[in-house]
């Protein structure tokens, strides 16, 4: 872990053991927000609606940064669904289970 960020050096933490080590640096980079980035989504829509064709879909990271397993299955996903009508809402049924009170199970 990052405890330390000093004008030329970065000490790290092993978060286990707790020993410390300084290490040398140039420069320092954060990686620590998951902000979409849809800039290009936005501008390509636009340019298509004014146009009067066409349409892009937004995925992945551009849509809600996540882990990479999400990003796959939205790749996936938009590749299954590519050019079928837009359906909203779930497109398969949710079902609710209900369980009668009892004694043998406390909410």
């Amino acid at each position: 872990m990052v405890s330390e960020i000093g004008k030329d050096s970065v000490r790290l933490t092993n978060t286990i053991s707790g020993e410390e080590i300084d290490l040398p640096r140039d420069g320092v980079v954060l990686v620590s927000d998951r902000t979409p980035n849809d800039e290009l989504y936005h501008s390509l829509t636009l340019t298509l609606s004014q146009r009067g064709r066409g349409f892009v879909r937004v995925i992945g990271d551009a849509e809600a940064p996540n882990i990479i397993a999400q990003a796959v299955f939205a790749g996936h996903l938009a590749a299954r669904e590519f050019e079928e009508k837009k359906v909203e809402g779930t497109p398969f049924k949710v079902e609710r289970m209900v369980f009668p009170q009892s004694d043998n199970f406390k909410t």
